[in-house]
């Protein structure tokens, strides 16, 4: 059956275009060139005074003076969500439809701007909480929030990614990093609520609690199931490089393959007794026997 699709407007031909033309580069490139006009307007409007020998320098404590740059770097924001629209949410129908974009390029594109956007917006934030008064504050909220967009954008285009061909480690080490950017991101704005010591402290214990928690989940055996919900288009070679931890998800794999796999997860032998764990006693007792044929080829 052929599936005859409505020809794009040219208003969404145009705004497509404009969306690929749009890249990290870009978002970095202009967000440096906004905050240096936005700092060339501070030079020329700031009123100068008389340097007093042996005073300190002023510091930049009016409120004027941060709500421009911060206003500027704040529509530029909106701008390019603005221009996004139909890309950063637009899902399998934007990979379906657009020539040369894949669900890994999609991904790869969404955590790109992820990261250069929380970068930017938490250099921002550090140096305005060390210099900037108490009334720059909502102009911050704001900034958390646009970039909290980007990363639910991000976290959709990775679940994406990772429903049309399974987890990967890649793929699951970059939504739980994704995660935690957002977790940062929303400590941040509660700061700017309660601020205090605790906001280091809160970000350090909250990577150490989503690690413990990536470590809990066994991330081997998950990326293992997660391949064979594929069914027979599961990507049995990646399984099979995984540590002994999927032994008991490639257990369920038919045969003959599943002898293969299995022997490739156990076959670790001869390891000193410090790489002992449970995941590899588990493993032992799942090994196929000594002689058993190994058919690669699937017959």
């Amino acid at each position: 059956m052929v599936v005859v699709e409505d020809e794009p407007t040219i208003a969404a031909a145009v705004a497509s275009a404009v969306a690929r033309a749009v890249s990290v580069r870009v978002i970095v490139v202009a967000c440096i060139a906004a905050l240096g006009v936005a700092a060339g307007l501070f030079v020329l409007l700031a009123p100068r005074t008389e340097p007093v020998l042996g005073a300190p320098t002023r510091q930049l404590r009016r409120a004027a003076e941060w709500l421009l740059p911060l206003g500027v770097l704040n529509a530029l924001l909106v701008s390019f969500l603005a221009v996004q629209a139909t890309v950063l949410f637009g899902g399998d129908d934007h990979v379906l439809r657009e020539a040369g974009v894949t669900y890994s390029s999609y991904a790869r594109e969404g955590f790109g701007q992820l990261v250069a956007v929380t970068a930017l917006v938490l250099a921002v934030v550090a140096a305005s909480v060390r210099w900037a008064p108490r009334a720059a504050r909502p102009a911050l909220a704001v900034l958390c929030a646009l970039a909290l967009v980007v990363d639910a954008s991000a976290l959709w285009r990775l679940h994406l990614y990772v429903d049309a061909y399974g987890l990967s480690r890649l793929r699951l080490t970059s939504t739980a990093f994704s995660c935690w950017l957002g977790v940062v991101l929303v400590v941040v704005l509660v700061a700017g609520v309660r601020p205090g010591r605790w906001v280091p402290h809160m970000v350090v214990a909250s990577a150490g609690a989503g690690l413990l928690v990536l470590s809990a989940i066994n991330p081997d055996a998950r990326i293992a199931e997660s391949a064979l919900h594929r069914g027979p288009r599961a990507d049995l070679a990646y399984v099979a490089s995984l540590s002994a931890d999927a032994a008991e998800a490639a257990s369920r794999i038919p045969q003959p393959q599943r002898s293969c796999v299995l022997l490739d997860l156990t076959s670790a032998e001869d390891l000193p007794w410090t790489s002992a764990n449970l995941g590899r006693h588990r493993a032992a007792a799942l090994r196929p026997p000594d002689d058993v044929v190994c058919r690669r080829d699937g017959t």
